[in-house]
């Protein structure tokens, strides 16, 4: 919807690679039937950003943290990228929220929130939200309306419900994924942990920092990443939620958060997650 309000025929919609799969879709699929030309790089580096405008080029598309991968860009490098070639930065913050990052802030042109996952945070809605300046957004409505993407008035009480405790569960993802993520980090089963924050330990590890500007309460990212995602040698790669899943099955080892006795109910599944083992 805010491609298509931003967006004609002709111009050129630059992204970056690793995005949720619904939009690579529309990206990849919908837009080039409307004579939009879009091309993905690696966001990660500015320079490649650089390196990947043209002259058609009206919007720069980030998702940082990136799902799945974790990957971060620098919003407000890209940003100041994206105005001196006259083009606008939308930037998907639905992993971060904002409670812990503002891209508008950052030099962001609109913002895109996923309200089916932490803002609603009940998994009983589908909805989301685009923030901007008025002429902006003021123009999303028309398509918006056009096609069919308006909310509910039960799914915007849903939200406004949900963002009472926005807070609250996201300071618990956060300390829950950091826990986890220095328990993986050490486990010799694990071969890789994706963790958007500086290396988790000692400093020196392979970890993407992201801004301190970014955080919106403080700069030890560490503290405010609810993210992670891990890759087990003896299995293929799942991504972990430490807010979400009870137990992810490899190739014969089983990764069981543990946050105490099994609940009643269908699979036993456990309350939240304060420390995680591994068993065969």
């Amino acid at each position: 919807m805010r491609s298509l309000s931003l967006l004609q025929k002709g111009d050129h919609l630059l992204s970056t690679d690793v995005i949720y799969g619904g939009t690579y879709g529309l990206f990849s699929s919908l837009l080039p039937k409307f004579g939009i030309e879009v091309s993905f790089v690696d966001t990660t580096e500015p320079e490649n950003v650089k390196a990947g405008l043209r002259e058609s080029t009206r919007l720069i598309f980030l998702e940082t943290p990136a799902n799945p991968t974790m990957a971060v860009s620098d919003i407000a490098q890209i940003g100041k990228i994206a105005h001196e070639a006259g083009a606008r930065l939308a930037v998907d913050n639905t992993f971060a929220t904002p409670y812990f990052q503002r891209p508008l802030a950052l030099g962001a042109d609109a913002v895109v929130e996923s309200c089916t996952k932490y803002i609603g945070g009940h998994g009983d809605l589908l909805g989301g939200v685009a923030v901007g300046p008025e002429e902006m957004i003021s123009g999303m409505k028309r398509t918006a309306l056009l096609t069919g993407g308006t909310m509910g008035t039960h799914e915007a009480w849903l939200c406004l419900r949900g963002l009472k405790t926005l807070h609250l569960r996201m300071e618990r993802h956060a300390e829950n994924a950091l826990a986890l993520a220095q328990f993986l980090e050490k486990h010799p089963a694990v071969q890789k942990v994706n963790y958007p924050a500086s290396a988790i330990s000692d400093g020196n590890g392979p970890y993407q920092r992201i801004d301190p500007a970014a955080c919106v309460r403080c700069g030890r990212c560490e503290q405010v990443c609810p993210f992670g995602a891990v890759e087990v040698t003896t299995g293929k790669v799942h991504r972990v939620s430490a807010g979400n899943l009870a137990e992810v099955f490899t190739d014969g080892v089983v990764l069981d958060f543990v946050g105490g006795e099994p609940e009643p109910g269908e699979g036993g599944h456990r309350r939240p997650p304060w420390a995680c083992r591994f068993h065969s």
